[in-house]
């Protein structure tokens, strides 16, 4: 998990020991599936494909996962700003508004 946080949040490639500018930066350098490199304990025995299999749906489910808290977080950040709209914004005409706390019209 925490090389995961790595990679989303700071955009760290534990793989290249590497930090990029921006999640795209990220992608094109080193793709999407970096699940693939991680040591796991099946690694000595078994079948390659279907251990590169489950790392892949433990990779998508933990995308699914990010996904989903992304649009929590961006639906609470859009509570917030309407309510801090609708608090603080006196429509005064079709198209001009008023800013209490400033008195600026806009």
């Amino acid at each position: 998990a925490a090389l995961f946080y790595l990679r989303r949040v700071h955009r760290f490639d534990f793989q290249s020991g590497s930090q990029f500018a921006s999640p795209a930066e990220l992608t094109a350098a080193t793709g999407e599936l970096c699940v693939a490199a991680l040591p796991i304990a099946e690694e000595v025995k078994g079948d390659p494909l279907a251990i590169a299999a489950a790392r892949c749906a433990a990779h998508v489910s933990y995308l699914e996962s990010l996904t989903a808290a992304d649009e929590a977080t961006a639906a609470d950040v859009n509570a917030a700003a309407d309510k801090f709209y609708a608090d603080n914004c006196v429509r005064e005409d079709q198209g001009k508004f008023r800013c209490p706390l400033s008195g600026k019209l806009f």
